[in-house]
């Protein structure tokens, strides 16, 4: 589950960094905001997993407890 989230997070910010890229040009935007949504919903569905929770809940502990 570490691993589905780790690949959540890096397609976060590699779609964030195309839709600034391609900003100007509306054909290249269209596909990354496609894109967006795919994931989008993909990523919705898996709140509805109560591994994902339980993985969530304990990364997060994780990352805080280095913080710190």
């Amino acid at each position: 589950m570490e691993i589905t989230l780790l690949t959540m997070h890096i397609l976060v910010k590699h779609l964030e960094k195309q839709k600034n890229k391609h900003a100007n040009n509306a054909r290249s935007k269209n596909a990354v905001l496609m894109a967006w949504y795919a994931f989008g919903k993909y990523y919705n569905l898996t709140d509805q997993v109560s591994a994902y929770v339980t993985a969530c809940c304990s990364t997060f502990q994780g990352e805080s407890a280095i913080l710190i």
